[in-house]
C-alpha cells in the first residue's frame, strides 16, 4: 500500500502526512504507468517534500506478479505482527 507499507523510508508515508484515513488503501502500482512513476499523480497525492524522493526511487514493477510479504528485524529481536 502506498501510504501504509514501508517501501520508501524506515517508516510508512502516512507518518509524514496527517490527512490520510485508514480507508485509503491505494497501491504503489496505481502510481505507475508502464513501470515508471506517474509524476502528476505523485505530485497530486504525496506530501511536497517527499515528491522528489519518490520520483527518484526505482520501482522494479512486474505486472501480474504476486506481491511478496517482507519483514524487517525489530531492534529488540522480538517478533511482532504490527
Amino acid at each position: 500500500m502506498f501510504w501504509w507499507d514501508t517501501w520508501l523510508e524506515e517508516e510508512p508515508l502516512v507518518h509524514h502526512y496527517n490527512n490520510i484515513t485508514s480507508l485509503n488503501n491505494i497501491r504503489v502500482s496505481q502510481f505507475l504507468v508502464k513501470g515508471h512513476w506517474n509524476e502528476s499523480m505523485v505530485r497530486r497525492h504525496a506530501p511536497p517534500l517527499l515528491v522528489p524522493k519518490i520520483l527518484n526511487t526505482a520501482i522494479h514493477y512486474q505486472e501480474n506478479a504476486p506481491n511478496k510479504a517482507m519483514w524487517k528485524l525489530n531492534d529488540n529481536g522480538i517478533f511482532s505482527c504490527s
